[in-house]
């Protein structure tokens, strides 16, 4: 749900600094981006994506961005995510 103030926080760890996408989902089936996190600690405002506030959202999907990092394990290492 779209609150005043910060709404979703990512942390993401490992070696490199990995960027990805974020959508959330009021069904699982339906995504709206709702922001990207360029890696390490990031903090997504809905309010900066015009996300309505009446609307609550029950699914956030992370889409790794290839290309930023080549080594051979590389995807975003997600290591928590607050909301």
């Amino acid at each position: 749900m779209n609150l005043k103030g910060k709404d979703i926080y990512i942390f993401e760890v490992g070696s490199e600094k990995e960027a990805a996408n974020i959508e959330i989902s009021e069904n699982g089936i339906d995504w709206v981006k709702a922001g990207s996190i360029s890696g390490g600690k990031s903090i997504i405002d809905l309010d900066d994506y015009y996300i309505p506030t009446d609307v609550i959202y029950y699914y956030l999907k992370i889409t790794d961005l290839r290309g930023y990092c080549k080594s051979k394990s590389a995807g975003a290492d997600i290591d928590a995510i607050a909301a």
